[in-house]
């Protein structure tokens, strides 16, 4: 049994004793003030007025920073979606998520474990517009949930983690044992880690965020989903944010969304709206973010998309994702997270990456590496190609391929030295497959 397995059997029998549960009418306390439930703290003006509905920071389009040393040249940028038909819903991308729930000292974010899979439903559902469910008139993106059955080290697994930590439930290093993701998180290259704990901004507690949007930093080791306890699973007690909707508009920006309402109405018509707003144009611009479930906002001159899971209405008015929010998400994870889920058909049975007669790239084998890896791409058809390895500032470091290739698959290994024949120094480092049908790419990391 696993260090990590042994502590999450070890915490269920500590917290035995915690008979708070989400749906408790405890007193709580947010910037010194005291509110009869969580519900009355949704309702109030801080929570509202301050939009504390996520915590999620978006990037600007100047002075980025980390973004745009971080961001690699795909489809879907931080600046740009491109909307083409190959990101179009297909073969369904799983992701595997594990759960880890901190807990407070005074028995606060105790829950019971069956919210834990209730949450995964309600992702499917919305994801996969499940028919007979809120979500059916929406998007099927074809990408869906599971709960990990299985620890890193291949042991029997919840899929989900307990730990008492007053530090790390108020989302916080612990002094003693420092940040929780270096001590819980499943490999997030890998993973899809959700934190269940309480998030505080300098407005008041949030329902939840990201760190950063894939194209900023995926695969980074606090990567990962944020939720307020309290809003986590079905019926979770705490309307209006009780249905689970906080984890769906989280994973919709660890998948590579904005909000609705990203830069205003700064939205221009097509194809404008793919580098203004929330870089796709099937979504309405919209001023601003909306509480409740208004049915006559109108802000920018059309009817705003309050119904959005990237919206700020409440749980019960959220029920779609629109198609090119699907073709952003799914490019995302084929640039941005490309471990990160397992293509499988409809019936389960696992398929390539891409079909054949398609250009594809794969993700560099190993990843991370020390003193070499190798690259797999194949062509659709004879023709010019190149493979080229960029550091984070997009120089070239060193052309592995540039000429004409055949039709099909081709292997090449890079051992880490760049045209002047030195080692380069470990790092993140992208490589790019430029040929006739467009521009692949993907992300690795050197260790030394």
């Amino acid at each position: 049994m696993s260090q990590r397995t042994l502590a999450v059997v070890t915490l269920l029998c500590l917290c035995v004793a915690a008979p708070v549960r989400a749906g408790s009418r405890s007193p709580v306390v947010v910037n010194g003030r005291s509110y009869e439930s969580w519900t009355k703290y949704f309702l109030s003006d801080e929570f509202r007025i301050n939009g504390l509905r996520c915590g999620t920071r978006t990037p600007s389009l100047a002075g980025r920073g980390r973004a745009e040393a971080l961001e690699s040249p795909g489809d879907c940028s931080l600046d740009l979606t491109n909307p083409a038909d190959e990101y179009a819903p297909g073969t369904i991308y799983e992701i595997t998520v594990v759960v880890h729930r901190f807990e407070s000292i005074t028995g606060m974010g105790v829950f019971p474990d069956a919210l834990v899979q209730s949450q995964i439903d309600i992702m499917n559902e919305d994801f996969r517009a499940m028919a007979g469910t809120p979500g059916e008139g929406g998007t099927d993106t074809r990408i869906q949930f599971k709960l990990a059955t299985e620890d890193e080290e291949g042991n029997p697994f919840p899929g989900f983690t307990r730990t008492v930590n007053e530090f790390w439930f108020n989302d916080l290093p612990d002094p003693l044992n420092g940040n929780y993701w270096d001590a819980l998180a499943f490999d997030p290259t890998r993973y899809l880690n959700i934190y269940t704990l309480s998030p505080e901004a300098p407005g008041g507690v949030v329902l939840g965020y990201v760190p950063y949007l894939p194209q900023e930093g995926a695969g980074l080791p606090d990567d990962g989903v944020r939720c307020l306890w309290s809003s986590f699973g079905r019926n979770s007690g705490n309307p209006p944010y009780d249905q689970g909707r906080t984890a769906t508009h989280e994973v919709g920006h660890y998948l590579g969304l904005y909000h609705t309402f990203q830069d205003g109405c700064t939205t221009g018509p097509a194809p404008g709206c793919y580098s203004t707003g929330d870089r796709v144009c099937d979504t309405e611009p919209d001023e601003t973010s909306h509480g409740g479930c208004p049915t006559d906002a109108m802000t920018c001159g059309d009817p705003d998309p309050i119904r959005n899971y990237l919206e700020y209405t409440d749980d019960t008015c959220m029920n779609n994702f629109t198609p090119e929010q699907t073709r952003r998400m799914r490019c995302s994870m084929r640039f941005y997270r490309p471990n990160g889920y397992q293509e499988i058909n409809s019936v389960g049975v696992d398929r390539p990456i891409a079909a054949a007669g398609m250009v594809r790239l794969e993700q560099n084998r190993p990843n991370p590496f020390g003193t070499g890896t190798e690259f797999a791409f194949a062509l659709a058809r004879e023709g010019e190609a190149s493979l080229v390895v960029h550091d984070l500032a997009g120089r070239a470091v060193r052309t592995l391929v540039a000429g004409r290739l055949p039709e099909g698959a081709h292997h090449v290994r890079w051992n880490g030295t760049g045209e002047d024949g030195w080692a380069v120094p470990p790092g993140v480092y992208f490589y790019r497959l430029t040929t006739a049908e467009g521009v692949r790419s993907r992300r690795m990391v050197m260790v030394r």
